[in-house]
């Protein structure tokens, strides 16, 4: 991972962390808490993030020292995760290489979701894995290089309605209407900015944004002019 001062700072053996400067010439290097078999790490909103392969997910301030384990154990008691990105979103992407699955995690270490993957090239180290959010790529690095559409996985796909209701049931001309809605979308991401309702002749737009929950919800009242 390249810093913001132009130095490279690259996992080494078990806990160390090594730094290099632009033209390779290492510079330094120093061992970090919480971490037996480090296998990858990445910095993101001022947070370093570095998985261990038996344990989980560890994340450090910006001096490396230690806060919190994000993941704090593997799924199913694996013990082989190998990799780590994290996109725009926060999402963590990784790798388990016992189980041959992506799994995706958001900041507060919840399993979003896992995809079974196999390069085709034979079970070797897994070596890196990179989002490429532009093209809605995922890259796992083996033997090969391999990619995968993002849009594949459960949480990019459209949100869908819980529920929604109007009262009374048949809207009247110049009475006040009360109506609510419900969205549900599995991983929260989407930034909902508006929701149209159309009943009884009449379309209601609302344009109280919504994020940062699985299901956004929409309660108001209006005036039918029409229907």
């Amino acid at each position: 991972v390249q810093r913001s001062d132009g130095n490279w700072l690259v996992t080494g053996s078990s806990n160390v962390v090594e730094e290099y400067d632009d033209s390779g010439s290492k510079l330094d290097s120093f061992t970090v808490s919480n971490m037996d078999r480090q296998r990858g790490l990445h910095y993101y909103d001022g947070k370093w993030y570095m998985i261990d392969q038996l344990t989980g997910i560890a994340r450090y301030d910006e001096n490396w020292n230690y806060e919190t384990m994000v993941v704090d154990g593997w799924p199913g008691g694996t013990n082989n995760h190998w990799a780590i990105d994290i996109d725009s979103r926060g999402r963590i992407w990784t790798a388990d290489y016992a189980t041959y699955e992506i799994v995706v995690y958001d900041l507060q270490g919840n399993l979003l979701d896992s995809m079974p993957y196999d390069t085709g090239s034979g079970m070797d180290n897994l070596y890196g894995i990179i989002v490429d959010e532009a093209d809605s790529k995922l890259y796992v690095g083996q033997k090969d290089i391999h990619s995968y559409d993002i849009e594949n996985f459960v949480f990019n796909k459209d949100p869908e309605f819980n529920s929604s209701s109007v009262s009374p049931d048949t809207p009247i001309i110049g009475e006040s209407v009360s109506y609510g809605a419900e969205v549900y979308d599995s991983d929260g991401s989407v930034d909902y900015t508006n929701l149209t309702l159309e009943y009884g002749g009449s379309t209601v737009l609302s344009d109280e944004q919504r994020t940062g929950t699985t299901t956004p919800s929409w309660n108001d009242v209006f005036t039918p002019q029409t229907g």
